[in-house]
């Protein structure tokens, strides 16, 4: 038994979108604004792709909106803290 058997289509685009922002953006290390823009963009699709999953299967709520956007913001700043160079 399979732990996502009838939403394995949804993970599987939002794994392979993530890991093409990812290599996007370090790819795009050269310009830290299209850096930048890169990871929010890819925050942006997380945020709204994980919405429109729970629109499509009648469980949308507030709080699954508020928690998709902490979890993406928090994502957001913890990779931008790493491209950064840390704390220092």
């Amino acid at each position: 038994m399979s732990c996502f058997p009838k939403n394995k289509g949804y993970y599987i685009s939002l794994f392979l979108v993530l890991i093409v922002g990812i290599v996007l953006a370090l790819s795009a290390s050269y310009d830290k604004s299209l850096q930048f823009f890169i990871i929010v963009m890819i925050t942006v699709f997380y945020v709204l792709f994980g919405i429109l999953h729970h629109h499509l299967h009648h469980d949308n709520s507030p709080k699954v909106v508020v928690e998709y956007v902490l979890v993406g913001s928090l994502g957001m700043a913890l990779v931008l803290l790493v491209l950064k160079g840390g704390f220092i």
